[in-house]
């Protein structure tokens, strides 16, 4: 089982220009569960945003990024009771 203690490593995503920089990072030594938390959170809101879209336009498409939203989301929570 994982250390209740776990902590993030830096990550930067989504580059910018040719300089280098990035947008977005996640800042090492966060706590993994914080992580997870928010990582479900933001899940949660594109899933809803998806079936939204999957219910007006009605294509396959669309409810494959609902189902593989709901899968994605359904993992941090369970990680979370394991930890």
């Amino acid at each position: 089982m994982a250390n209740h203690h776990s902590r993030t490593s830096a990550q930067s995503f989504f580059p910018l220009g040719s300089k280098g920089d990035h947008l977005f990072s996640v800042r090492a030594g966060a706590s993994v569960e914080d992580v997870l938390n928010q990582v479900h959170c933001i899940l949660l809101s594109a899933l809803e945003v998806a079936l939204e879209t999957a219910r007006a336009a009605d294509t396959s498409k669309a409810w494959a990024t609902v189902y593989l939203l709901e899968m994605a989301q359904a993992e941090p929570p369970r990680v979370l009771r394991r930890l």
